[in-house]
């Protein structure tokens, strides 16, 4: 069998982000150029820069989730083995991130996290409150911040997910 790539065999990947690009095109360059057969433990961390803050960083349907499936299909095993999946200021609309645990079947240590968080929802505009409020739930939309409704649909989307889950680490804003 002829490969178009060539796989890397780490059971341990840790991907950070240069602050002075764009994270979206350095992990979609990234994920289209890996494939991961052994891939146990990932943790990515996209360097925050404060001008793209408000915008999609992570390449879920483009880069990653393809990645996913050629490392899969190369390991000859049914599920991807990832157990502990850690994203540090990937911005991820609820419903692709719930897309990337379905595919996670095996997932037992989750960890989500964002340091501007509280940036993106502070009222420095002197929004009114009922604009305000508007724009934190449209925010909440397009987070993955594990709002209310990310919790509700982890549990109904696909109930294997949650059950699997031994620790979730989650954290919002600068640690001091």
């Amino acid at each position: 069998m002829q490969l178009d790539y060539t796989p890397c065999l780490p059971k341990k990947l840790h991907i950070l982000t240069p602050p002075e690009t764009y994270p979206y095109a350095t992990l979609s360059t990234t994920f289209d150029n890996l494939t991961l057969p052994n891939l146990v433990e990932l943790f990515i961390e996209s360097s925050p820069l404060s001008e793209y803050i408000d915008e999609p960083n992570f390449p879920v349907n483009d880069s990653f989730i393809p990645l996913l499936d050629r490392s899969r299909s190369l390991s000859n095993k049914q599920h991807f083995h990832i157990t502990h999946l850690s994203l540090i200021n990937v911005s991820i609309p609820d419903h692709e991130l719930l897309s990337i645990l379905a595919l996670l079947p095996l997932l037992s240590h989750f960890v989500i996290g964002d340091v501007y968080y509280h940036t993106r929802a502070k009222n420095e505009e002197e929004e009114d409150e009922e604009d305000h409020a508007e724009r934190l739930s449209e925010m909440d939309k397009d987070s993955t911040m594990l709002s209310q409704s990310f919790f509700h649909a982890l549990l109904s989307y696909d109930p294997g997910i949650a059950l699997g889950l031994r620790e979730l680490h989650v954290g919002l804003g600068r640690l001091k």
